[in-house]
């Protein structure tokens, strides 16, 4: 905490930022840097985090989503697509061995760098579904969002009757005995159940109209049966009636 003003009061230094330095000072010679300069591994080089196949496909299918994340309005999108630019994604991808393999595993999360590859691109597709979402491109991404838009409201709407409807059977709820339990007590039935109860009542009396209807059925077939039997009967009676009365009047 002193230590600044201390280098300020006895020594001759100053802190500057780097755009200061640039301003105040000017520059002795180029310096050369072909390639780029980091801090990892032995190369020090961004071999750390483009180093392999597997970090170069991931970060191409990240910026190839660049122009529509630009056009978004979106906060959380935004604030999504600056996490996923995480340096440490790809560091987790790296596939190195030796000195430079140990120091990776010890800072991966993940067991391998493949997983860490795949838990990444599943992440990345969810972005690009909602990032589609928020701005399709096609007519039919413009579809897809606008039946999406209605299914939400519908679904609000439901809720919002479901909600009701609880609050008016919780208002009509008959108070029930001393012995019982109270309404307010009472677990309240959903939607749910009360549909299925409906149902199953449904399917109780097409059984129930089934059965009346095949019993029905089978005693009109047995009626029928039987009338022709009685009939035979009733004519072999009648022939020997006639018979009697002939031999009685001879």
């Amino acid at each position: 905490q002193h230590l600044p003003g201390a280098i300020l009061k006895k020594t001759p230094f100053k802190f500057m930022t780097p755009s200061e330095i640039a301003d105040t000072l000017q520059p002795v010679s180029a310096i050369s840097v072909p390639s780029p300069i980091s801090w990892a591994d032995e190369e020090r080089d961004i071999t750390a985090w483009q180093g392999n196949e597997l970090q170069v496909a991931a970060l191409d299918k990240l910026y190839t989503l660049f122009e529509k994340v630009k056009k978004c309005e979106d906060g959380q999108i935004k604030k999504d697509w600056e996490y996923l630019q995480s340096s440490d994604h790809f560091y987790y991808m790296a596939t190195k061995f030796f000195s430079d393999g140990a120091v990776h595993a010890y800072f991966n999360p993940y067991e391998t760098p493949y997983d860490a590859f795949m838990n990444y691109m599943n992440v990345l597709s969810d972005f690009e579904i909602r990032l589609n979402r928020c701005c399709p491109d096609s007519n039919e991404q413009m579809i897809i969002s606008n039946l999406e838009k209605l299914i939400r409201e519908k679904e609000q709407i439901i809720e919002q009757q479901a909600a009701e409807i609880q609050k008016l059977t919780k208002r009509n709820a008959k108070p029930k005995g001393p012995g019982r339990q109270s309404s307010a007590g009472a677990p309240s039935t959903t939607l749910q159940e009360l549909a299925h109860k409906l149902i199953e009542q449904s399917v109780r009396k097409k059984k129930v109209e089934g059965k009346t209807s095949v019993k029905a059925k089978t005693k009109a077939k047995t009626v029928k049966k039987n009338t022709p039997k009685k009939s035979l009967v009733n004519k072999k009676t009648a022939g020997k009636t006639g018979r009697k009365s002939k031999k009685t009047g001879e």
